[in-house]
């Protein structure tokens, strides 16, 4: 009922809930109520919410009002906002008008995070849109058409997500692998786990390859796939054969993989990772010395010539 009110009366209504808000004695679900048509139109939710928010963010911190915005199923503060003046632009220009700079880096951040899911979502969509086609067609020759054109449409999305938001290669080629790997319909069996973690990969390292095309991105994806197997209790196990699967499809060069198991793991279960790994990274130094050793004969040959 804000609406019946005088703005001198509402702004004292908001400032005192905004003290309640900010010593815990009540919630922000209430505000929720605000997102109503007939008080964002013409302004008088966003006053208020403006209000409220300057008294609690002098005791509190953005993150723990983004906490408390998140406790009260308050997704996003421009719903407060009359709905022509719901865009980014005239939300910063509110925000920076009320001096307010810790409202625009939590919205700045949130959106981030926005494009981040959004961009995941695309490619789990994309993904299992194709293995559903492949598995109606049932041939072979079909099943690699659609995950090519899959990967295409996966590399497409990404590309222009990362130019819209300015990423680099090493944060899209992670989000790449989680949409990827968010695509899987998991079952229970472990061996089962197995087998399907490394067709997905084999089946979709064509668009991870093509965001892993620097030492940098290639290093931040495995560092990625570390954690997100030690996140996860069913991958836990087959880090090493989910390296060599990423090894074997070239989304990992051995340079990578060497410089990782060095002094490029992560902390988080990295003994276990490491023995996973170790096989397959002597291997491949082994292979590296050879290479070694073969140009420095080349290298005398010539001299000698």
């Amino acid at each position: 009922n804000i609406h019946r009110y005088s703005d001198r009366d509402n702004r004292s209504l908001a400032v005192g809930l905004g003290q309640l808000v900010s010593e815990g004695f009540l919630s922000m679900d209430p505000f929720r109520t605000l997102q109503k048509v007939h008080l964002t139109r013409d302004g008088i939710a966003l006053r208020f919410m403006t209000d409220m928010l300057r008294v609690y963010l002098r005791a509190n911190s953005a993150a723990q009002l983004n906490r408390a915005l998140g406790k009260a199923r308050i997704r996003q503060l421009t719903d407060f906002f009359p709905p022509a003046k719901r865009d980014s632009d005239c939300f910063v220009r509110h925000f920076e008008a009320e001096d307010l700079p810790e409202i625009i880096e939590l919205h700045n951040a949130s959106q981030a995070v926005a494009q981040r899911d959004a961009l995941v979502l695309d490619i789990v969509r994309t993904a299992r849109d194709a293995g559903a086609s492949a598995a109606n067609d049932g041939a072979e020759e079909h099943d690699e058409a659609a995950a090519h054109a899959a990967n295409v449409r996966i590399a497409t999305l990404a590309q222009k997500a990362m130019r819209r938001n300015a990423w680099d290669e090493a944060l899209t080629v992670a989000l790449v692998w989680d949409g990827i790997m968010a695509a899987v319909d998991w079952p229970l069996r472990q061996d089962q786990v197995e087998a399907l973690a490394l067709a997905q990969i084999e089946r979709h390292a064509e668009a991870l390859e093509a965001f892993a095309a620097t030492p940098k991105a290639e290093i931040a994806l495995l560092k990625h796939v570390q954690m997100y197997c030690y996140s996860d209790a069913k991958l836990t196990k087959i880090f090493g054969r989910i390296v060599y699967a990423l090894y074997s499809a070239d989304a990992l060069s051995d340079s990578a993989i060497i410089f990782w198991a060095a002094k490029g793991a992560r902390a988080e279960g990295k003994a276990d990772f490491i023995k996973q790994t170790e096989t397959l990274v002597k291997k491949l130094e082994a292979l590296a010395a050879e290479d070694s050793d073969d140009e420095e004969e080349d290298e005398e040959d010539s001299d000698e010539e």
